[in-house]
């Protein structure tokens, strides 16, 4: 497995984008594989397109709040959803 230098790979990212070419025929043709022109390209757009670096994905999820992490106590009404228990 041939390991490219930081030059290269921009270069063969900046050579598919003038291509008209499928990702898959371009990668066949120069011989690279299409996992790493995908890692690539999603790494260098990337920092390019901000003040260099990684940036961080916004993690999903609970908002960090005053109600954050307290126990509110709640009922089920109506139906008993699971046929092994019985309603008390």
């Amino acid at each position: 497995m041939k390991r490219y230098t930081e030059a290269e790979r921009k270069k063969f990212i900046s050579q598919f984008q003038r291509s008209a070419m499928t990702a898959v025929a371009f990668c066949r043709a120069q011989g690279i594989s299409t996992v790493s022109l995908s890692l690539w390209r999603k790494r260098y757009n990337r920092t390019d397109s901000t003040s260099g670096g990684r940036r961080r994905r916004k993690r999903k999820g609970r908002q960090q709040d005053e109600a954050c992490g307290q126990f509110y106590p709640l009922r089920t009404a109506g139906v008993n959803h699971c046929p092994r228990f019985e309603a008390v």
